[in-house]
């Protein structure tokens, strides 16, 4: 048979006269992109593709139902059993145009219909008649072709350019695919049978393979780790012989492997190939159809020099077949991203290291890939030197990669000969285990006698070592620690007796030079000396002695030592109470992982409770709360689980109160106050700091009854316990300070707070932040109680404010505490304008939603004084009402009944209609004991006063009265200074 001459009539057209080309144009491209989309992303993808074209959507969902159904029957269509076509010709379509694809062919057909070159059944190409139409791939379509000349049967599978294409810009891949395969043959690679035009198409008549895609084969028939490392030492020669005729492949997929019903691979589709002296230079290779030809790699596969559009060469199908492997042993791809797309995929080549392909195989298969595939059956057998080899030639940097394919596939050979391989040949004891393997029989019996004789020599000299090395230490520390007491002796000390925390800071200087040739012993040491400082609440001593504990523990004994998380416990436990708790509780969080005894050591619990209370601090409420819980859960399992739980609750107390829920605060510590007052042995600190809370609470709940007597007994008892100078005594002296302070104790409060001054001027080291705060508590009671002339405050609050700008050890968050504190004081004597600096300083609209119920109330407040003075009550009223708003419906505490009394006084003096609700809101939230006198209660009358008529004598009068000056008039305080100095 001849091929139709250009004159005779053409064929009809395969084409049904009611199907539409363009449609079916549309929906392939749309179609193809949904099968890229992963399932997650895919009903997304539906419903933006239905807004633009309802039938092209409706299309791809049926298509996609199709070719779901089409896959799972795929190899029962190809082997067709009786009668079984039948029952399936509603999904796949009739005999002639199976299911989707036919659907597609149609498609192209239709588009070819209208090109110049069209093709069709039967058509004659050279001495081969086409039969169907078997794939589409990036530069043409392939169809089944049988031997035409009658000189003898055979099958092929003709390539043809694509005709909707530039061929001027693709002919140079063309021909250059075809010199390639001429130059190949090879039993694993399909052999070039033929080459020719057909109406000035160029086209490669190519072996035909009968055979299985690689995966399912390997899915169904090669299920040990020894026949799949067969097929791809196949695949490896083959790319190897290609190698060696200075070919290379650049697209080694899954796809473009068949395997035969004999279980051989073939090798397919050399269309993006080169030549190895070409890589570099030749102008195909880095011209604009290469470019383009590259984009069309399957990036799963491709290595990372193809991806960025470098230099390629044996190293790139290296590596490629290394991720085919990977897929093949590992039963799904080495990168799998969990975002889609491209740019996912292409990240992930080029900056991710897969795990190894042992521990991918155990793993969980991903579930956002479709050609997943069941790992070998004995994946064990991957460990080792299987992870070795592929993660050699999966490296990054070509130069990394095994030099050439004969090398991969002989390190395969060798794995499978049990034979040392070159990935691991630095590796003495591998080579050594190996070989013992292989001869295990002759070196069994005398190996046992060997290792029972070597294992208990070694023992028997660790421990013996072990004993000496404990011994030795032992008495270094003892000698020292008698050298250290000797300072008592009247003959070296002189009659200058020497205190416990004299002994303590020589220890602390000794032990850098006396113990730096044995970091074991300075290591111990320095956790104890810590640890003592810590307990005498001298935390900045004892930070940098902590600081060295751990480093040595860490260098020592490594990161998960016990030594080292009782080290780290404490370093954070010190950081916290120098307020740096935002740096210490990121290392404290690595140490708390779950503990693995039963029950728990006690630094992990000790380490849970401070990571509670820093959480806490932090205003991390949820977080906290999940944590004491916790805390109490273990701690009930202890001996003590009473006295712990008291703790822990007493903790939570603290928290409850700066998140505002005072009432719970109060009633959870006064629950347990009777524990602490009668504490067990070596508890008393613990005890202490807890009444020390309780009293706290209740100052600021405005309760006095308790809290001046527990305070000067926890002061008197600290004194005892730690010095004069010792942190907590500190912190009770300031308490006290603040208690005389808001319960109108002028000249007691500044007494309190001097003592505490003079205290911090007569430590070695003064804390400089601790003296910015005294000096800025005794400026504020001589501001609210008058006791200073207005030009002494302004010059003492400037003098203040610089210090704290340069104060080193002054966080950020504090400094604008400080800073705020200052700009109220600075209302107070008239100095509007900077007040109003420093506002704007620390906050703006968008950080104000950012802070913390009472940091937000200040700021607001802050706003109201300053429009207040400046005449505009209409804003001072709508901000004193957002502070007092801001607190939220909280428990009547002093703070609340504060805010209220203020926003009730501004909106008074705006002649808003809030003023009544405030008013009544604050006279309801004035706690019951202050005393009738007390100046919130007198601002409350000065309020309402003011409300019921505001020319009334009874306003001067009730100024009078609230300034508690002789000369209050002469002052000529405005209305709003009531509300200023609550």
């Amino acid at each position: 048979m001849t091929a139709t001459p250009p004159s005779a009539t053409p064929a009809p057209s395969p084409v049904a006269p009611d199907f539409d080309a363009a449609l079916w144009k549309a929906v392939n491209a749309a179609f193809d992109e949904a099968l890229e989309t992963d399932e997650l992303s895919r009903p997304a993808f539906l419903a933006r593709l239905a807004q633009g074209d309802p039938r092209v959507a409706n299309e791809v969902r049926r298509l996609l139902g199709r070719a779901h159904a089409q896959t799972l029957v795929t190899n029962v269509v190809r082997h067709p059993l009786a009668g079984l076509t039948t029952h399936l010709a509603p999904v796949l379509g009739d005999s002639t145009e199976k299911g989707f694809d036919g659907l597609l062919q149609r498609a192209l057909r239709a588009d070819r219909a209208r090109a110049k070159n069209k093709r069709h059944v039967g058509e004659l190409c050279g001495a081969w008649r086409l039969e169907e139409i078997i794939g589409v791939g990036g530069m043409g379509e392939v169809w089944l072709a049988t031997r035409a000349d009658g000189l003898y049967q055979a099958k092929a599978a003709v390539k043809f350019l694509k005709s909707d294409v530039d061929s001027e810009r693709f002919e140079a891949r063309f021909a250059q695919e075809r010199a390639l395969l001429a130059r190949l043959n090879h039993p694993g690679i399909a052999r070039l049978i033929d080459a020719g035009r057909l109406f000035g198409q160029p086209f490669l008549v190519l072996e035909y393979i009968e055979g299985s895609p690689l995966l399912n084969y390997v899915a169904e028939r090669a299920k040990t780790v020894d026949a799949r490392i067969a097929i791809i030492r196949e695949i490896g020669e083959a790319v190897a012989y290609a190698h060696s005729q200075l070919v290379v492949h650049r697209d080694l997929k899954p796809s473009n492997v068949l395997v035969t019903p004999s279980g051989h691979a073939k090798l397919l589709d050399f269309g993006v190939a080169g030549l190895l002296e070409k890589t570099e230079h030749d102008e195909t290779t880095s011209s604009e159809v290469t470019k383009m030809a590259g984009r069309g790699l399957t990036v799963e596969y491709a290595a990372p020099e193809l991806i960025t559009g470098e230099a390629s060469g044996v190293a790139s199908d290296i590596y490629s077949i290394a991720a085919l492997a990977y897929h093949l042993l590992a039963g799904h791809r080495a990168h799998t991203p969990e975002k889609p797309g491209r740019a996912a995929l292409e990240h992930a080549v080029l900056h991710v290291v897969p795990p190894r392909v042992s521990e991918a195989a155990r793993a969980r298969p991903p579930q956002n890939t479709k050609d997943n595939i069941p790992p070998p059956a004995d994946a064990v057998r991957l460990e080792g030197d299987i992870d070795a080899i592929i993660a050699r030639a999966l490296r990054v940097d070509p130069a990394d990669r095994y030099r050439s394919m004969e090398a991969f596939v002989s390190d395969l050979r060798r794995w499978a000969e049990r034979r040392p391989i070159a990935a691991r040949r630095e590796d003495r004891s591998y080579r050594t285990k190996l070989w013992l393997r292989r001869n295990w029989l002759p070196v069994g019996l005398t190996g046992t006698l060997i290792v029972a004789l070597a294992t208990g020599m070694a023992i028997s000299v660790w421990q013996y070592e072990r004993a000496q090395s404990e011994a030795t230490r032992a008495n270094k520390t003892a000698e020292y620690l008698v050298d250290l007491l000797r300072g008592a002796d009247p003959d070296v000390h002189g009659g200058r007796w020497p205190t416990v925390l004299a002994l303590i800071e020589q220890a602390k200087v000794d032990l850098s030079s006396k113990f730096h040739d044995d970091p074991a012993v300075e290591q111990k040491l320095s956790h104890h000396v810590a640890l003592t400082l810590r307990r005498l609440s001298r935390f900045r001593e004892a930070l940098p002695v902590a600081q060295r504990s751990l480093t040595l523990s860490r260098m020592l004994y490594g990161n998960a030592a016990e030594s080292t998380h009782r080290a780290t416990v404490l370093l954070a436990d010190v950081m916290y109470w120098l307020d740096d708790t935002e740096n210490a509780l990121p290392a404290l969080d690595g140490t708390l992982a779950a503990p693995t005894k039963n029950p728990p050591p006690d630094w992990w619990l000790e380490g849970l409770l401070l990571r509670a209370n820093m959480l806490g601090e932090l205003r991390r409420f949820p977080e906290s709360y999940a944590e004491f819980d916790r805390y109490v859960s273990f701690a009930r399992q202890q001996k003590n689980a009473a006295w712990l739980e008291a703790e822990a609750e007493a903790d939570r107390g603290l928290v409850l109160g700066r998140e505002g829920r005072r009432d719970e605060a109060i009633a959870l510590q006064r629950k347990f106050r009777a524990v602490f007052e009668n504490p067990p042995p070596n508890a008393k600190r613990v005890a202490l700091n807890a009444l020390s809370n309780l009293a706290s609470s209740e100052i600021l709940a405005g309760d006095p009854s308790n809290a001046e007597a527990t305070l000067k007994q926890v002061l008197s008892q600290w004194d005892q316990l730690a010095g004069l100078n010792n942190a907590h005594s500190l912190s009770a002296l300031q308490d006290l300070g603040f208690y005389y302070s808001r319960f109108d104790q002028p000249q007691a409060a500044i007494d309190a707070y001097t003592e505490q001054k003079n205290r911090l001027l007569k430590a070695e080291l003064p804390d400089a932040v601790q003296l910015l705060q005294a000096d800025l508590d005794l400026l504020e009671v001589r501001t609210r109680y008058f006791l200073s002339a207005p030009s002494e405050v302004r010059d003492n609050a400037t003098k203040l404010l610089l210090s704290i700008a340069k104060a080193p050890n002054v966080t950020t968050q504090k400094k604008s505490r400080f800073e705020m504190r200052l700009a109220f004081v600075l209302l107070t004597v008239g100095d509007v304008a900077l007040a109003e600096a420093i506002g704007r300083t620390h906050t703006t609209e968008e950080s104000l939603a950012a802070l913390g119920t009472a940091e937000k109330s200040r700021h607001l407040m802050l706003r109201a004084y300053v429009a207040a003075i400046k005449g505009d009550f209409v804003s001072a009223c709508n901000a004193s009402a957002s502070a007092s708003d801001s607190w939220g419906k909280q428990n009547h505490d002093y703070a609340d009944a504060s805010l209220k009394t203020k926003a009730a006084l501004m909106c008074t003096l705006a002649g808003d209609v809030r003023q009544t609700r405030y008013l009544e809101q604050a006279r309801q939230a004035v706690p019951l004991a202050l005393a009738p006198d007390h100046r919130l209660r007198l601002a409350v009358q000065y309020v309402s006063a003011l409300q019921s008529d505001r020319q009334d004598i009874r306003t001067e009068a009730a100024l009078s009265k609230f300034s508690g000056a002789v000369n209050a008039k002469s002052w000529r305080l405005p209305a709003y200074l009531p509300g200023l100095i609550l």
